[in-house]
């Protein structure tokens, strides 16, 4: 983990550190920030987040606890800490000041829209006024406002787009052109359609038709494809433009990219939530989705299970054949899990050899029952690995909702009991959650 994470900061400069008040390796040792945030975690936050100044550059840091765990009392014992409680925790710290230059950016392109909208009121000013003097002197102005305006347009790094009420395009800006890669020909007489995705919601396209067709400005994020099928997100400003009699004569949609601030988004997203060896999700990211099934099965009236999965013997296979070997078989039987009834579950590795699966059925054991033997199948499949078959079984502890615990710390601590039963029961078994296993 700590040789992934410094990976990881050499690719992204995304710093990531595991530190704890007790600790062996002094490079473990907290900082005054650090400190402070174990503190909170220890007194029950789930999470620190706070942007401050480290090496007089500024920081987005963010701290997650790591919990005391039954297969950590064995290195951990001298701690003195109990199962359950915050024995240390993950910083991650991201500098800012990369994104410096972009919001820079964006705050001139916003500048430069604004003075377009300005520049164009002044031209029909300007062309109001002209009229009154002679149509000579309308008509050249007005073909120099037209010309000034299409300059300005033309000049912009936001892409730009105008349309008649129907949505028939009448003009696009060269940065539109160069975004989506079609000529301008191909564009003039079209529809918006011709970028359309159809990853967007049919809700959302009604959102912004209402809008803008009440006479309103509506702001919001599309995927659009490209000429090229490309897929990419954007950033809109559609706006109306009406006459005097309060008459929508066009839309002008001023369009920014925004797929490089999204990619960066979906790093960090993926950093906090994901596992880093299997790309499942993590035991945080777990119970968040956990706590949003109890409260949909709690307005639906149903009932779901907890599976907690072990598997046995798995510290001889890293003993005998290697970390590595050790690492592919995880991510082997991740993807075997995947597909065992993935539409109806959701999996996550806790940590180690450890997964949870969530999973939907009727109110009888009978169709659980089918779908831990599946699991069962899964894992004894050989796994075939650095030309050897590798044999493997697990024990499984079970919790039903709302059977056995309505919140999710009751849920997973049944699961985990009952998953340590099946270990006393010989391995290679599961066993639902019973209160004499407490």
């Amino acid at each position: 983990l700590r040789d992934i994470m410094h990976d990881y900061s050499n690719l992204y400069d995304i710093k990531t550190r595991i530190t704890a008040k007790l600790y062996m390796n002094p490079q473990n040792a907290p900082d005054a920030w650090e400190s402070n945030a174990l503190e909170k975690l220890q007194n029950g936050e789930t999470q620190v987040e706070e942007f401050t100044m480290m090496k007089g550059k500024k920081h987005l840091r963010l701290m997650q606890p790591m919990y005391m765990e039954q297969g950590c009392i064995k290195c951990h014992a001298w701690t003195g800490i109990k199962v359950g409680e915050v024995r240390g925790a993950i910083d991650v710290a991201i500098p800012l000041d990369k994104y410096d230059p972009i919001k820079k950016e964006h705050f001139q392109q916003l500048i430069i829209t604004h003075l377009l909208l300005w520049l164009i009121g002044m031209g029909g000013i300007l062309f109001l006024g002209r009229r009154l003097l002679s149509s000579v002197r309308e008509n050249d102005k007005n073909q120099k406002d037209l010309d000034i305006r299409t300059q300005a347009l033309e000049q912009s790094n936001n892409a730009v787009l105008i349309t008649n009420p129907k949505g028939v395009i009448e003009y696009a800006n060269q940065a539109f052109v160069q975004l989506n890669g079609y000529e301008l020909i191909e564009l003039l007489g079209k529809t918006p359609k011709v970028v359309k995705s159809h990853l967007n919601t049919p809700a959302l396209y009604r959102e912004m038709w209402s809008t803008i067709s009440d006479g309103r400005t509506w702001k919001g994020e599309f995927k659009n494809r490209k000429k090229n099928g490309a897929i990419y997100w954007c950033y809109e400003t559609i706006s109306p433009v009406m006459d005097t009699d309060g008459k929508i004569t066009h839309y002008i949609a001023v369009i920014e990219d925004i797929e490089k601030r999204k990619t960066t988004e979906e790093h960090i997203k993926q950093l906090v939530h994901y596992d880093a060896l299997t790309n499942l999700p993590n035991r945080h990211y777990f119970k968040e989705k956990l706590d949003a099934h109890i409260i949909q099965a709690c307005k639906e009236n149903k009932v779901f299970g907890l599976i907690y999965i072990d598997l046995d013997r798995f510290k001889m296979v890293n003993d005998s054949l290697g970390h590595t070997v050790g690492d592919t078989l995880l991510q082997t039987l991740a993807e075997r899990l995947l597909l065992i009834d993935g539409h109806k579950t959701f999996v996550s590795r806790f940590g180690g050899d450890e997964f949870a699966i969530i999973t939907d059925f009727t109110d009888t054991q009978h169709p659980i029952e089918m779908f831990i033997e599946r699991i069962h199948d899964a894992i004894k499949e050989p796994f075939f690995i650095a030309g050897d078959d590798i044999f493997m079984t697990a024990s499984m502890g079970v919790s039903l909702y709302p059977q056995h615990g309505d919140d999710a710390e009751s849920l997973i601590k049944a699961s985990d009991i009952a998953m340590y039963g099946a270990k006393l029961q010989g391995k290679n078994t599961h066993l639902f959650f019973e209160p004499i296993h407490g």
